[in-house]
């Protein structure tokens, strides 16, 4: 994680403007690709990251239409979807073919795993079955961690008091060096600002889960097969729980905060045995990101740049964020 962010911004100029949106896409998804199956992806990041936000903008609106039109149908949007899950398809299928070809033995990440698994007869996983796998965590294994990226720089742009306190615990602490996870706790104020970011801006926003059995919630009486929709957007910027709800104030963890809060107050992974199992791997990775550039860089929003929350599948800022760099003296 450490070597492909420095490898990422190794590129990045004083006072120069980026989308910050579309380089954290771009930094995750190599991340993802090289922790989870070995490989990079020098070329194709950037157009992943587009074929994604494409094929997540055309299911959501599929999902709302009173009347679906068929996919086989040859409309643009139609033809467009199976030439953006056509490209992606041929990445993960050369991604397994390359592993195939120079053997299993010497890797030791997830696709590794996949490959040597074996059921109790002793068959191994299809080609079909390794692509379905991969490609679940292909997709979905960076897009939230590269938006919880995208809203951090934001929230400190805005703040930039926070900012400051952030660096100037990471120096305190690290010095020089580069950030290990052992750090993790010896860093309280960066995890309290992705805490922050996490409840202001939840990559997840809104879950759903069915009623398996009949049940009574505020009085609403449940029967199964019943969908209940609840929001992280909405608790985590509930009065009842939080001072100041709209205000990014880190410092509310360092309070006592946790402790307080009553069960579902506080949910940007979910909850119960369906909690996400990718938690553990974006806090880390996020704790990486963010000591890395944070000690290097201030980031302020570019001149008549818009930031407009967009909810796809996740929380995403519409068109990114148009960020200027400025390099720390």
């Amino acid at each position: 994680m450490l070597e492909i962010t420095e490898g990422h911004i190794r590129d990045w100029r004083n006072a120069e403007t980026r989308n910050i949106g579309q380089e954290m896409t771009s930094l995750t998804l190599q991340i993802a690709v090289r922790t989870l199956f070995g490989t990079t992806l020098p070329e194709e990041a950037r157009r992943v990251g587009q074929a994604m936000t494409f094929l997540m903008r055309y299911s959501l609106s599929r999902q709302r239409l009173p009347f679906r039109i068929p996919e086989t149908w040859p409309t643009p949007r139609n033809l467009r979807a199976n030439r953006e899950l056509g490209f992606i398809d041929s990445l993960v299928y050369r991604i397994i073919s390359e592993r195939q070809e120079e053997g299993n033995s010497n890797h030791h990440d997830l696709l590794a795993l996949l490959m040597s698994a074996m059921d109790e007869d002793g068959a191994q996983m299809t080609r079909q079955q390794l692509h379905d796998e991969t490609m679940t965590l292909f997709l979905a294994g960076h897009e939230t961690t590269a938006q919880m990226l995208t809203w951090t720089w934001y929230a400190l742009s805005e703040n930039p008091p926070v900012g400051t306190r952030l660096q100037e615990e990471l120096g305190g602490v690290l010095g020089a060096r580069p950030m290990e996870i052992s750090d993790l706790p010896k860093l309280p104020y960066l995890e309290a600002v992705m805490k922050e970011v996490l409840r202001l801006y939840p990559p997840a926003y809104i879950m759903a889960r069915e009623v398996i059995e009949p049940c009574e919630i505020g009085g609403y009486s449940m029967g199964p097969k019943s969908t209940i929709i609840f929001s992280q957007w909405v608790m985590h910027r509930d009065a009842r729980y939080y001072d100041n709800p709209e205000q990014f104030r880190p410092e509310r963890w360092l309070e006592g905060l946790s402790d307080r809060l009553p069960p579902g107050a506080y949910f940007p992974f979910g909850g119960g045995p369906r909690r996400c199992i990718g938690e553990g791997f974006a806090l880390e990775e996020a704790a990486i990101v963010i000591a890395t550039l944070a000690r290097r860089f201030r980031f302020r929003l570019a001149a008549n740049a818009s930031v407009v929350p967009e909810p796809l599948v996740t929380l995403r800022p519409r068109h990114g964020i148009q960020m200027s760099i400025h390099a720390c003296t």
